[in-house]
C-alpha cells in the first residue's frame, strides 16, 4: 500500500509539534497584522488553513497506513471466489417442481433464465414476495423464465403449494436435496440468477438493495439490480456489476468443481475472452489486434498468459482490497487458474453446442442517439514521434443551461488515442465558476473545467435516471487530445455526441478536480508529496480519478469522515500513464461537511523509471508531459442546491 510507515511518531511528539505549528502561526498573525492590516490578515489565514491541513493530513495517512489490509478474497472483496462463478457455463442439475414435473437447466437453452432462491422461514424471503410477485407478472414472456427455489427440508407438500401460489408467474422448485442448490453456489436464501440463452450464468446476486437482514430501506428509489441484469441479459450486452451481496438466510452448498480437463474453448474459455478482452480487441477499437476467434486467441495464447499472471490486463490497477468499483476490471484466481489450465491441456476446443451467445457491441454511438454532434476540427497524426498534447477548441454556442443525461467522445482513429479529456470553461461573468483559472494554458477553466475524459475501456457517460451534468449558458468548450503514433500516419476527426434533457435534472452531477501544483521533484530522486482539502458541503462521492505525468508511480486518497473515522479511498501502488482510468463506485458515497480529503501521490525521477523523459532535470508542474502534475479528478453529487443553482465551485473550504 502507497505510503507504508516505515517508523513510528509518538502521540506525544505529535500533540508537541502541533503547538508549536499553532504558537508560530499565532505570532505571525500578529506581526502581519501590525504590518499589513485586514487583507494580510485574509492571506495569512490561508495560510493558517494550509499548515493545519498539511499537519492533519500527514496523521490522518499514517493512521490509514497503520490498518490492516482487508482481504480481497474474503466473502465480501472485490476478488471473492464468488466471482469466478459468473460468465461460466452452469453444469446441468435435475429439479422437479411443485406440480410434480421433473425437469433440467438445460432444458432451457435458448431461454433466459431468471431464477430466485426463497425460503418459508426466512424473514428477508417473506420481505422480497411481493417485488418477486411483480416480476412474475411483469417478466415472464416467450423468451425469459423464472424458476422459484425452495431448498428447505422436510416441507409438507400443502406447505409448499400455499407458498407456490404467492410467485404467479414462477415455475416453484423444491430443492430438499440441495442439487439445484449446489449447481448455482447458492449463497442465501433471496440470491438470485440471471442465466443466458447459452447456459452462462450472467448475474447473480441481490434483487436490488431495499432488503437486509433486519431492515428494509425506507426509500422511493432503489437499485434494481434484478431488472438491470435481466435488461442487459436480453439486449446481449455487458452490465455492472454482475455481482451483488444478496442478504438473507445463509444457505451451505457446495458446488462440484469443475475439472480442469473439461475446460474447452467452447465451454468457458470463450465465455472468459467475451467478457473481459472483447471490449477493446475487436475490429474498430483501440486494442492493436482482435480476439474474438479461437484462432486469434490460440496465437496469442502467451501473451494472454502472461498478461493475466503480471495482472497488466485487463487494465485496471487499484488495489482490490479497498473499495468496490462498479467498473471494475479484476479477474479471479479461479478464472486465471482456468486459463492456464486449458493452455496447459493444449487448447482444447470442445463441443460447439457449448458456446456463449454472442454479446452485441455497438457499431455507432454507444449512448442514445445525440441531440449534438459536435466535431473537431481534422487532426493529422504521423506515423511516428513524440506529439504534445493538443488543446482543440470546438465551435458551439451554448445559448442556455443545457443539462446533458449522456455524452460520449468518439474519435475516428481510435487507435492512436491515448486518451481525451473535454473541458468546459463558465463564461468570466457567470459567478458558478469562480474558481476557474479562465484562459489557462492548457484547458478551459483549469483543472476545475474538466468535465468527461475518454480512454480505451471508457467512451461515455451515461447518467442514471433524474441526474445531468450543466454546460452552463455562455461556456466555451475544448478538447485535450493526447496521441500514440503507432506506425501509420492517420487523420482523426474525434465527435463529441451529447443527449440532454428537456430541464434541470433532480439531481445535478459535478466534475473538478483537487490540484498541488507547488511541488518540486529534484532530479535523480523518488519523492512523495501530500495534500488535502476539507469538505465545506454534504456531498456524494461518484468517482475519483487520479492524474500524473510520465513520472508519476503510486497514488492514494483518504478520507477522515466528519466523526473521525479514517478508510482508504483507493490505492493505485503501480501508477501506469498510458491509462487514464477514473474509478467510479458502485453506489455514491455520502461525505458529511467537514470531513477531510487526502492526495498522496509518488514520483519516480530516476533512470530506474523506463518513462521518465529525463532524471538529470528538476520537475515541476506543467502541462507538457515531461512536466508532472499532481491531479485527482473526482465527480460529485452536491447533497444540498436545486441543481440551477449549484454552484461549480469546489465543495471545500
Amino acid at each position: 500500500m502507497l505510503g507504508r510507515k516505515t517508523e513510528g511518531t509518538s502521540g506525544e511528539k505529535s500533540r508537541k509539534t502541533f503547538i508549536w505549528i499553532r504558537r508560530g502561526v499565532i505570532l505571525l498573525v500578529i506581526a502581519t497584522l501590525i504590518a499589513g492590516g485586514p487583507y494580510a490578515y485574509g492571506k495569512l489565514n490561508r495560510i493558517r488553513i494550509r499548515l493545519v491541513g498539511d499537519y492533519k493530513a500527514k496523521q490522518i495517512v499514517a493512521a490509514a497506513t497503520e490498518m490492516p489490509r482487508p482481504d480481497p478474497t474474503s466473502e465480501t472483496g472485490s476478488l471473492s471466489p464468488i466471482l469466478g462463478t459468473v460468465n461460466r457455463l452452469l453444469q446441468d442439475a435435475p429439479f422437479t417442481d411443485v406440480q410434480g414435473k421433473a425437469g433440467t437447466l438445460r432444458e432451457y437453452r435458448g431461454q433466459i433464465v431468471v431464477i430466485s432462491m426463497t425460503s418459508i422461514g426466512c424473514p428477508v424471503s417473506k420481505k422480497a414476495m411481493p417485488a418477486l410477485a411483480r416480476m412474475g407478472t411483469e417478466k415472464k414472456n416467450d423468451r425469459v423464465q423464472l424458476l422459484i427455489v425452495n431448498p428447505d427440508p422436510g416441507v409438507k407438500a400443502e406447505e409448499l403449494q400455499q407458498h407456490a401460489a404467492q410467485f404467479p408467474g414462477w415455475r416453484y422448485v423444491s430443492d430438499p436435496e440441495g442439487k439445484l442448490t449446489s449447481a448455482l453456489s447458492a449463497r442465501t436464501t433471496t440470491e438470485t440468477f440471471v442465466i443466458d440463452e447459452s447456459q452462462t450464468l450472467r448475474y447473480r446476486g441481490a434483487l436490488d438493495d431495499r432488503f437486509d437482514v433486519g431492515s428494509v430501506k425506507q426509500s422511493a428509489e432503489f437499485h434494481d439490480f434484478l431488472g438491470e441484469a435481466i435488461t442487459a441479459v436480453v439486449e446481449q450486452r455487458k452490465h455492472f456489476p454482475q455481482v451483488t451481496p444478496a442478504p438473507g438466510c445463509t444457505l451451505t452448498s457446495d458446488a462440484p468443481a469443475q475439472p480442469a480437463s473439461d475446460v474447452t474453448w467452447h465451454n468457458q474459455i470463450a465465455r472468459f475472452i467475451q467478457v473481459n478482452c472483447l471490449e477493446c480487441h475487436r475490429p474498430g477499437e483501440a486494442a492493436p489486434f482482435a480476439l474474438e476467434t479461437y484462432e486469434q486467441v490460440f496465437a496469442r495464447k502467451a501473451m494472454i498468459e502472461t498478461v493475466l499472471e503480471d495482472k497488466t490486463m485487463p487494465p485496471w490497477f487499484a488495489d482490490a482490497a479497498y473499495g468496490h468499483w462498479r467498473n471494475a476490471r479484476l479477474v479471479s484466481e479461479p478464472d486465471r487458474l482456468m486459463f492456464t489450465a486449458w493452455i496447459k491441456a493444449g487448447c482444447p476446443k470442445g463441443d460447439p453446442i457449448d458456446e456463449p451467445t454472442p454479446l452485441r457491441w455497438p457499431t455507432g454511438w454507444t449512448i442514445s442517439a445525440p441531440d449534438v454532434e459536435l466535431t473537431m476540427t481534422p487532426q493529422q497524426i504521423p506515423a511516428e514521434g513524440f506529439i504534445p498534447w493538443r488543446i482543440v477548441p470546438v465551435d458551439y454556442e451554448i445559448k442556455e443551461d443545457l443539462w446533458v443525461s449522456e455524452a460520449e467522445i468518439k474519435p475516428s482513429s481510435p487507435e492512436v488515442v491515448h486518451h481525451a479529456m473535454l473541458f468546459v470553461e463558465y463564461a468570466k461573468d457567470d459567478p458558478r465558476g469562480a474558481n476557474q483559472t479562465h484562459g489557462e494554458k492548457g484547458q478551459g477553466g483549469g483543472s476545475e473545467g474538466y468535465w468527461l475524459s475518454y480512454f480505451p475501456g471508457r467512451k461515455c457517460m451515461i447518467l442514471p435516471e433524474g441526474r445531468g451534468k450543466l454546460l452552463p449558458k455562455g461556456g466555451k468548450i475544448s478538447i485535450q487530445m493526447h496521441y500514440n503514433p503507432n506506425g501509420t500516419a492517420v487523420e482523426d476527426r474525434t465527435v463529441v455526441g451529447l443527449k440532454f434533457l428537456p430541464g434541470p435534472p433532480k439531481q445535478a452531477v459535478i466534475s473538478g478536480g483537487v490540484v498541488k501544483g507547488d511541488f518540486v521533484i529534484p532530479p535523480n530522486s523518488k519523492s512523495e508529496f501530500i495534500y488535502s482539502k476539507r469538505f465545506a458541503e454534504d456531498v456524494r462521492l461518484i468517482g475519483i480519478m487520479p492524474h500524473m505525468h510520465s513520472r508519476g508511480a503510486a497514488a492514494a486518497a483518504y478520507l477522515q469522515h466528519a466523526d473521525g473515522r479514517i478508510e482508504t479511498l483507493v490505492d493505485v501502488p503501480k501508477y501506469d500513464f498510458d491509462w487514464q482510468i477514473s474509478y467510479e463506485f458502485d453506489e455514491p458515497m455520502l461525505v458529511a461537511k467537514g470531513s477531510r480529503i487526502v492526495i498522496k501521490h509518488a514520483y519516480d525521477n530516476t533512470p530506474e523509471n523506463p518513462d521518465n523523459p529525463d532524471p538529470t532535470q528538476e520537475v515541476r508542474h506543467g502541462n507538457a508531459t515531461s512536466d508532472e502534475m499532481m491531479i485527482n479528478f473526482f465527480e460529485w453529487e452536491p447533497a444540498g442546491p436545486e441543481p440551477e443553482k449549484v454552484n461549480r465551485n469546489r465543495p471545500f473550504e
